[in-house]
């Protein structure tokens, strides 16, 4: 399982790389929101940073080959786990999600939205994932 740390300097590495870092400065700055979550709460912080994994992964999809060599480079460079390290530990996530039938937690929502983008999924799975979704924002 990756901890707290390993996943901070992922994303992290990952920030650096696939941001125009123009479009990041001050306080839209994902580094330094996640900096002022770990002052207000470790526990907001922990899932703002797998939300915002969560949502990194998934741009990572229309990146250009090229970048993606360029990232996995840079991670093991910094000593960070691979982006096949994080996907892994994002699908174990998805899967108990999926296994128990229901979306409990705000998280567990913004993780299957993330989900059900992915070109990967049979139409079935996309379906009963979209149903979970309807379930969850019916009883919000």
């Amino acid at each position: 399982m990756l901890d707290y740390d390993q996943l901070k300097l992922f994303f992290q590495v990952v920030v650096g790389v696939i941001f125009d870092p123009r479009h990041i400065e001050g306080d839209a700055n994902p580094i330094r929101v996640l900096g002022r979550m770990e002052k207000e709460s470790r526990a907001l912080a922990a899932k703002g940073l797998r939300l915002g994994i969560s949502d990194a992964i998934s741009m990572l999809r229309d990146e250009r080959p090229e970048t993606i060599a360029a990232l996995s480079a840079k991670l093991e460079e910094a000593g960070a786990p691979s982006i096949e390290m994080i996907r892994a530990y994002l699908s174990k996530k998805w899967a108990a999600i999926v296994k128990h039938g229901s979306i409990e937690t705000d998280e567990q929502f913004y993780l299957v939205r993330e989900l059900v983008d992915d070109p990967g999924l049979t139409s079935a799975d996309r379906d009963r994932l979209n149903h979970m979704l309807d379930v969850y924002e019916a009883m919000r």
